[in-house]
């Protein structure tokens, strides 16, 4: 695997430190984790910490350490030790907010991501599962295999000053940051929604419909019986249907709130209009795909289920791990 032979210490206590020694684990390292698991979220922890080795705390000797991931205190160790130091703060290192911590829900607010989700008549949405601190989790372990390789080479010791707000910036926030770059373009607060999106059943589950091209739309108007509208040039534009939304939602949820989800899907799949129920921890894995691929697993000495490890013996996975090195060290 990429990685065998790199030690990990991790001595982070959230779960962006903890998906970044996970997916460094999944990639052959040894990682080692100071702390016992929460009292708190056990099962996600446990999950998260498969296959690493849970250390003594302070016992542990950082020194025999490739990589040590931690927050604003790695960046102050300077005792000899680790080729890579990793800090994973809120704010980073140095600037005037250095030291302060907040939940990732003022974070997103504060990376400007509100003012993209969310319908523009209701208040702002928050990305949802806690995602900023798993893409705070993948930048921390890009820079610490990154910082790794280099160091390896050079002998000279590197830190990764990993910014939760940044992350959630450039990771949630992209499309109206570069849009404001672009010339005559400007900073906006506008939210955009795709309609059709998720839309209710029936039976109180929703659908997700997606219509990217004009034949899916007048493909949809045809499956719920409104031919009536495809004649409507101004429907066939995403930023035409988003302004009429009220209209558009009332003639798909006339057919929508009529029928079961699978009911829904199966209309549109004969209709070759891209739908899928929108499912949720519960519901994911009974569906058949994940199923048919093994996709989760029983967690060893335990009775919850979790994502099955990756398989790197498999060709997908072998080609998915040779794109991952050539993305990160270029070769």
């Amino acid at each position: 695997m990429i990685y065998d032979g790199l030690r990990v210490l991790d001595a982070t206590h959230d779960l962006a430190g903890a998906y970044c020694s996970k997916l460094l684990t999944d990639l052959g390292a040894d990682v080692v984790t100071v702390d016992d698991l929460p009292a708190v979220r056990r099962e996600l922890f446990t999950y998260l910490r498969t296959s690493q080795t849970i250390g003594a705390g302070d016992d542990v000797d950082r020194a025999v350490f490739d990589v040590v991931l931690g927050g604003l205190d790695v960046l102050d160790d300077t005792t000899a030790g680790p080729l890579v130091r990793v800090a994973i703060t809120a704010f980073g290192g140095g600037g005037p907010d250095s030291g302060v911590d907040l939940p990732e829900p003022v974070l997103q607010a504060r990376s400007g991501c509100l003012a993209t989700h969310g319908h523009m008549t209701a208040p702002p949405l928050t990305v949802a599962g806690e995602l900023g601190e798993y893409v705070t989790g993948a930048f921390a372990a890009l820079g610490a295999a990154t910082a790794w390789y280099r160091a390896s080479r050079t002998g000279v010791p590197e830190t990764v000053d990993v910014a939760k707000l940044e992350a959630m910036h450039v990771t949630l926030s992209t499309v109206p940051t570069l849009m404001a770059r672009f010339p005559g373009g400007r900073m906006a607060n506008f939210r955009f929604v795709m309609i059709p999106g998720n839309e209710p059943c029936g039976d109180g589950n929703y659908v997700g419909i997606t219509t990217v091209t004009i034949p899916q739309w007048l493909a949809l108007l045809r499956a719920i019986g409104r031919e009536d509208l495809c004649a409507d040039d101004e429907l066939v534009t995403f930023l035409g249907r988003f302004m009429r939304a009220d209209e558009v939602h009332e003639a798909l949820h006339a057919f929508t709130m009529t029928h079961t989800a699978e009911e829904v899907v199966e209309v549109c799949t004969a209709a070759r209009v891209p739908a899928a129920v929108v499912g949720n921890g519960a519901l994911l894995p009974e569906f058949a795909q994940p199923k048919a691929r093994g996709t989760f697993v029983t967690q060893p000495g335990e009775s919850w289920i979790r994502p099955s490890s990756p398989s790197w013996n498999t060709p997908h996975a072998q080609l998915a791990s040779d794109l991952l090195w050539i993305s990160t060290f270029g070769r």
